[in-house]
């Protein structure tokens, strides 16, 4: 079985070594695996960073995270994708876990629990209890929303829903995981851990105010006003 890692890029030079470095690391569990970096026109050296520790690049524009891991999905070669950013780093049993799990064939996809790796008090308790709460109430209530940081998927199961929503520029994470139960079983894994920066959320972005609003309307059908939209263009 060959597994593929998709990592959607930008501007992620002082983070994506020591992802990469945490990936190299899994291939001591004895399977085959591929990384793809799916660089969203990066003005930095991440390129060159992956391509110098051996991933596979992709060049696509700046659209979002949805659309980098899109491309990389249908690029990959492997039967499971597993997704993990560029600003993460992936535990030492991080693939083996993700390979277990879907050796229960009614399995289609899976998201994982997500820690801090940052110094901060705030994002540290906020990840440590607020974060596997919420996912795992939502699973309880019958919605298996994925985080964008820790998930993986087969990919035949993927590509029959039509992969991510075309356009969504928020919660498109949410709402494939949600879509997903369609095809099978999907699960919220503890065992499945990466540590992830989030020093997006503490740079005044909008993601903290426009993906609630998005999940809101995409997983729960409510009605929260307009949310940004963009059409992914086609990549050759």
């Amino acid at each position: 079985m060959l597994i593929s890692v998709v990592i959607p890029a930008y501007n992620e030079e002082k983070y994506i070594k020591e992802t990469l470095l945490s990936l190299k690391n899994q291939s001591a569990h004895g399977f085959d695996f591929e990384i793809i970096v799916v660089d969203s026109s990066s003005t930095d050296k991440t390129a060159e960073i992956a391509t110098e520790m051996g991933a596979g690049i992709i060049s696509v524009p700046k659209i979002n995270p949805g659309f980098a891991r899109q491309k990389g999905v249908e690029k990959a070669k492997g039967e499971i994708i597993a997704c993990i950013d560029a600003d993460s780093s992936a535990d030492s049993k991080w693939l083996i876990n993700i390979v277990n799990h879907f050796k229960n064939e009614n399995i289609v996809g899976l998201t994982g629990k997500v820690l801090s790796r940052d110094k901060s008090v705030i994002f540290t308790l906020f990840y440590l209890f607020f974060t596997p709460v919420f996912y795992k109430l939502n699973f309880l209530l019958g919605k298996t929303i994925f985080q964008g940081q820790n998930f993986a998927v087969k990919k035949d199961a993927f590509l029959k829903i039509g992969g991510f929503t075309n356009g969504i520029i928020s919660a498109e994470d949410a709402d494939l995981g949600n879509r997903l139960s369609s095809c099978g079983r999907v699960i919220y894994a503890q065992d499945v851990l990466v540590r992830t920066s989030a020093r997006r959320l503490g740079e005044g972005s909008k993601i903290a105010v426009r993906w609630p609003m998005a999940y809101l309307k995409l997983v729960w059908g409510i009605d929260t006003g307009n949310y940004e939209k963009v059409d992914f263009p086609s990549i050759r």
